[in-house]
């Protein structure tokens, strides 16, 4: 798996955001519904709020999870960018998640066919293959899912995905 390990200072995601169902195999219905009601001025008020703050986006980044992560239990789910920007300008109609300082690990994915699954599968990869072999393990913080380029058709694109790590002792 091609990865990085990278340092970041605290930031702040911003943007819409909703509690929705965890699914774990196809399309999540209620994310794509989710996405489907964002008005067209969201893309334009988001990119008045990135200020180069990493990760780049707009990304989806998900918290606050159900201890087991039961496929259908609820998450938070935020479509936004990073900034560090004070919370005073940001819209009162989006959602803010403090981000305290982390170091992360940041997956590739690159897929010329299949891409949703291989989105899908960047998550078992990473828990099932990278942190069994790697002295590293999650902590508490936003997964974050940042798609750099995506096909009209959908089937082929490039990723990251974002961890928040720390060493193992």
């Amino acid at each position: 798996m091609r990865h990085r390990i990278i340092d970041l200072d605290p930031f702040r995601i911003v943007g819409p955001g909703a509690r929705i169902p965890l699914v774990y195999r196809g399309p999540n219905p209620d994310m794509i519904a989710f996405h489907r009601s964002l008005p067209a001025s969201t893309a334009d008020e988001l990119a008045a709020l990135r200020d180069g703050t990493k990760p780049a986006g707009p990304f989806s980044a998900s918290t606050d999870f159900a201890p087991d992560r039961a496929d259908g239990s609820e998450f938070h789910y935020v479509y936004g960018v990073a900034t560090r920007r004070p919370a005073g300008g940001i819209p009162d109609s989006f959602d803010v998640v403090e981000v305290p300082a982390h170091t992360w690990v940041v997956f590739e994915v690159v897929a010329e066919t299949g891409f949703f699954d291989a989105l899908q599968q960047v998550w078992a990869d990473a828990y099932g293959e990278w942190f069994p072999s790697h002295p590293y393990r999650t902590v508490a913080a936003p997964e974050i899912l940042a798609v750099h380029e995506r096909s009209d058709d959908g089937e082929s694109g490039r990723a990251e995905l974002w961890l928040a790590v720390e060493r193992e002792s």
